[in-house]
């Protein structure tokens, strides 16, 4: 079965442009270098990252991204029983 026919079928596009939501999010150059370094720092999984990628979403409340970074941090420490807002 030809996957592509598959998600259109269920009303998805697959695609592997990764900035394809760029636009939806209101994704500026500043917001995609601040997602780097929280990727980055998510990664490392480093107490010190909680409050630098707290700011981030603080800065950027209506990119999901840095949501979804915090939670992978909190994972990461063994903390994920706080609420990520």
């Amino acid at each position: 079965m030809d996957t592509n026919i598959y998600f259109e079928n269920l009303g998805y596009t697959v695609s592997d442009n990764n900035n394809l939501l760029d636009k939806e999010y209101n994704i500026s150059q500043e917001a995609l270098e601040l997602m780097d370094n929280a990727y980055y720092l998510s990664a490392k999984g480093k107490k010190s990252a909680v409050k630098t990628i707290q700011k981030y979403i603080k800065l950027f409340p209506k990119i999901p991204h840095f949501k979804n970074y915090l939670g992978v941090l909190y994972t990461k420490l063994a903390t994920s029983t706080k609420p990520v807002k």
